[in-house]
């Protein structure tokens, strides 16, 4: 499980981390349905079937009827074909402003339950960063402040990128 989430968080965007998950499988004698109630209890399946999907669209990867499953469902389709629309296209420059953006919009389908996937978007607006810390410089009693400014730095860092601007 932990190689699908990995790679689900990372968007795949190195096939190895896929091929890991094909020789994983192949070579170990999984108990499926204790990884996938694994998978259920800590609410990643999605990213857990989507990395086998993946190795099994890529390298015919065996699997279990019963896992193949959820292969079909529109939500694994959809990130199955982003991520690899993504590997096709790792020789085109993006702008970091929308690969970014197009990871942040994956990254949030990933999630299998709505609060999660709220937290997520709350943690990557409002957490505080390395980058917050080193634009604005403030003393630990101010450190709540930075709730504040990290919207306003990314508001105006994509500003300037979406504009073009130095």
């Amino acid at each position: 499980a932990y190689l699908c989430l990995h790679g689900a968080k990372h968007t795949f965007e190195r096939l190895e981390w896929i091929c890991d998950i094909d020789r994983l499988v192949r070579a170990t004698d999984i108990r499926w349905s204790e990884a996938i109630a694994i998978a259920q209890a800590s609410h990643s399946k999605r990213s857990f079937v989507l990395g086998l999907s993946l190795a099994h669209t890529l390298f015919k990867t065996p699997l279990p009827q019963d896992v193949l499953e959820p292969f079909t469902q529109n939500t694994i389709v959809m990130l199955r074909e982003e991520v690899l629309k993504r590997l096709s296209q790792t020789h085109r420059s993006q702008s970091d402003f929308t690969k970014n953006r197009a990871t942040f919009l994956y990254q949030i389908k990933l999630f299998d339950r709505p609060r999660d996937t709220a937290r997520f978007i709350t943690s990557t607006l409002f957490g505080i960063s390395t980058n917050d810390c080193q634009t604005f410089i403030l003393p630990p009693s101010l450190r709540w402040c930075y709730l504040f400014l990290r919207p306003a730095r990314l508001i105006g860092s994509y500003s300037k990128r979406l504009f073009n601007r130095p």
